[in-house]
């Protein structure tokens, strides 16, 4: 009798092997003149299901063999299916979002998978900077099971321009109100968000000659935005 096995779809074939029935007179297969030989059909791209094993050949001077088939079980082999980190800025729309495999067996690759997993983030244009999770689900193959990974969404500060305004007085006269203009925000939002403004300042005073002096940015800080700061120029007439 053949033996029932079973492995993996795309490994090989484990060792078949046979078991006897009752010998006469106390012997072992040791007498036997000529052994049979057990095979299969299945190879490594046989898909997930049942082969069969059978016996053939052999023969002995005081035995007539009779033979019983045996089953070999392919069950599916296991595939990692792998979110793929991406990256975007606040506010704008997410990256398209993938997935990898590993653990292909006979060299193949996704275009063999029936169904393949999708990727998705609850991350939203809205979604603060920082990391959100993108998750696989939904593969299905005839030949392969499928583990999940998880990937990671990473969401930058986005660029926000400060400009300090030129501004101009006479010599003499006190600085005017120094003041800035933002460029765009996303999300439609205005400065009311912005967790830190940045200062404004000049070095010039009213006994400052007549000339330019540089009106300077510095500091302030937001959780979604990441600000360039550009400097203007006061005009001394």
């Amino acid at each position: 009798t053949a033996d029932n096995k079973t492995r993996e779809y795309g490994d090989a074939n484990p060792a078949l092997t046979y078991t006897f029935g009752t010998f006469k007179n106390g012997e072992t297969s040791a007498v036997l003149s000529s052994l049979p030989t057990a095979s299969t059909a299945a190879i490594g791209t046989t898909n997930v299901g049942t082969a069969s094993i059978t016996l053939a050949g052999g023969s002995d001077t005081n035995y007539n063999y009779v033979f019983t088939s045996g089953t070999l079980t392919i069950t599916k082999a296991t595939l990692t299916a792998t979110a793929q980190n991406a990256a975007r800025d606040y506010g704008d729309a997410n990256p398209a979002l993938t997935v990898g495999y590993t653990g292909f067996k006979n060299s193949e690759n996704s275009g063999v998978i029936d169904t393949l997993a999708t990727a998705s983030t609850t991350a939203t244009n809205t979604t603060n900077a920082g990391t959100a999770v993108i998750s696989a689900t939904g593969a299905n193959d005839n030949n392969y099971n499928f583990t999940y990974v998880d990937g990671v969404l990473t969401i930058g500060k986005a660029d926000l321009n400060i400009i300090a305004d030129d501004k101009t007085r006479i010599y003499g006269d006190a600085n005017p109100a120094l003041t800035y203009t933002f460029g765009t925000f996303k999300n439609g939002e205005t400065s009311a968000v912005l967790a830190g403004l940045p200062t404004i300042s000049t070095t010039a005073t009213n006994t400052t000659n007549a000339g330019t002096a540089a009106i300077t940015l510095a500091g302030g800080s937001d959780t979604n935005y990441n600000y360039v700061l550009t400097n203007g120029t006061l005009t001394i007439t």
